[in-house]
């Protein structure tokens, strides 16, 4: 999750509603969201806590001042992407730690572990490396894929 998502999804949340289970990992992982969440917080309760204290004029948009006054807190910028070289790099990574393996002292291991026929296990733990890694990177990619597809059905 992205911090300005979170920050949007931590903002819609009723008084007293629990956090959704990707903003609670998103908070605990990120320092900047999660400061802006205790400034927000002191900041409703600052607002509770003088809302007896003051006269307070009917007249005013009380919505107008208070998102002024969210606007004008300072959100955390969202993280900056990762390259494609940098995608590029890890996945060759990969295919090269892979192509290493029966040149490793590992292999003795392993067919000592599964018998003869531990190539089964060892093609789907490659499988599975290969189509996280392929999952992860469409998910992050998806705006480039979009906009490339929408453009080969269109075209003329």
């Amino acid at each position: 999750m992205k911090c300005d998502k979170a920050i949007e999804a931590y903002l819609k949340l009723d008084n007293g509603q629990a956090l959704p289970f990707t903003l609670q990992i998103h908070l605990s992982r990120c320092a900047t969201c999660r400061e802006f969440a205790t400034n927000y917080q002191n900041y409703v309760l600052e607002l509770r806590k003088n809302k007896h204290q003051t006269n307070v004029d009917f007249e005013i948009d009380f919505q107008d001042a208070i998102m002024n006054k969210i606007s004008m807190l300072d959100l955390p910028q969202s993280r900056a992407k990762v390259s494609n070289f940098k995608w590029i790099v890890a996945g060759l990574f990969i295919i090269i730690g892979f192509m290493c393996i029966p040149f490793s002292g590992y292999i003795t291991t392993l067919i000592d572990y599964f018998g003869e026929n531990f190539e089964l296990p060892l093609s789907i733990v490659m499988g599975c490396a290969i189509t996280f890694y392929s999952v992860i990177f469409v998910l992050t990619h998806t705006s480039i894929f979009n906009s490339k597809m929408i453009e080969k059905f269109f075209q003329k």
